[in-house]
């Protein structure tokens, strides 16, 4: 069985301005969208295990892949040369968006089946957050952990004198 690993903080690395020639990612998902010249477009959720990133156009020319149903939820592949495009509207917030023009499937995602790690949505700032370790909570005493888990009545616990 092929064991592919997806390429640890690529879309992070994308969103931050990082040239990268290939990445391998996961596509959770893809959804028909609008156009302005009328084509077919398709946005793609992509992964990279640890965060998620949901505005990934598929270039034109990869339709074939989403309409014959080639790529797939969980599908995992080869993005060579990865784009980020900042859009800039007046008056709103400036978005990126990956552009994925040249794409290959290495493991569709029938096989697959499943989200691999556990991303959380990439915003700016989010690496920073999501590379802070946080402390672990102070370990329960046993009579704490026993009232918590309703073993132990609190009212039964006061002395009488």
């Amino acid at each position: 069985m092929l064991k592919l690993q997806l390429t640890a903080n690529a879309v992070k690395d994308l969103m931050e301005g990082k040239q990268l020639t290939a990445v391998i990612l996961q596509i959770l998902s893809t959804k028909k969208v609008g156009s302005v010249t009328g084509a077919e477009r398709y946005q793609a959720l992509i992964s990279d295990g640890t965060y998620s990133y949901g505005y990934a156009m598929l270039a034109t020319q990869l339709n074939g892949l989403v309409t014959s149903r080639q790529l797939e939820d969980y599908s995992i592949v080869r993005v060579n040369n990865p784009i980020v495009k900042t859009i800039n509207k007046q008056g709103k917030e400036e978005k990126r968006t990956v552009v994925l023009r040249d794409l290959e499937i290495l493991k569709r995602g029938l096989e697959v089946g499943r989200r691999v790690g556990d991303p959380v949505k990439w915003t700016p700032g989010a690496s920073k957050a999501a590379s802070k370790p946080q402390a672990p909570a102070p370990p329960l005493d046993a009579l704490s952990a026993l009232k918590i888990l309703g073993f132990i009545d609190p009212q039964c616990l006061y002395e009488s004198d």
